[in-house]
């Protein structure tokens, strides 16, 4: 594609999803994107990136079991993926972190496995912590704190798609931009 053209492109992705999935097309085409971070993105519920894909957008998950499985999507992405995921939904309690020692140190090896370049030295971090069954539960638990109840078992079902609705979101605008090499939301965090 044209400088020119790619440019004009750009311009319209901004304001039309369309647009938008031609570009993640044509960066994966230039090599700039690779298809398994245009599967993530889209993973997380990017339309545009799904789109990309040849595939429907996923809708938040809806139940307990629903969120299981879109979690056991993100974490075939690998260490850093599910790192950033766990950063980005315990963000939605911040002082539930910060009035946990254990869970203060658990953050600190979560930031360093987002950021890690090896996929193994990330994984160590995070097999470290008890590995990808912290992602889930770390997740569980925002979507119960996005309610503010105190038990999982008191979530009625339109209160479970909201609270996981607001954490999935929470999720997708901290991971989406940087699977798509579009900036680093939680780099900010650091």
């Amino acid at each position: 594609m044209a400088d020119e053209d790619l440019r004009r492109l750009e311009q319209r992705a901004a304001l039309d999803p369309a647009a938008r999935a031609r570009l993640l097309r044509e960066r994966v085409r230039a090599g700039v994107l690779t298809e398994r971070q245009l599967r993530l993105a889209a993973t997380l519920g990017d339309a545009a990136a799904a789109e990309a894909c040849g595939r429907p957008a996923l809708p938040p998950p809806e139940d307990d079991r629903a969120l299981l499985a879109w979690l056991v999507r993100v974490e075939a992405f690998g260490p850093a993926a599910c790192a950033r995921v766990l950063l980005a939904a315990s963000a939605v309690d911040p002082e539930r972190i910060e009035r946990d020692a254990s869970l203060v140190a658990a953050r600190a090896d979560w930031q360093r496995a987002a950021t890690e370049a090896s996929p193994e030295a990330a994984r160590s971090l995070l097999e470290g912590r008890e590995g990808l069954a912290e992602v889930r539960r770390a997740v569980w638990d925002a979507c119960y704190r996005a309610y503010g109840g105190p038990a999982p078992e008191v979530l009625s079902p339109a209160t479970w798609r909201e609270a996981a609705a607001r954490v999935v979101a929470a999720v997708r605008a901290a991971v989406v931009p940087w699977a798509l090499g579009e900036g680093d939301p939680l780099a900010t965090e650091r």
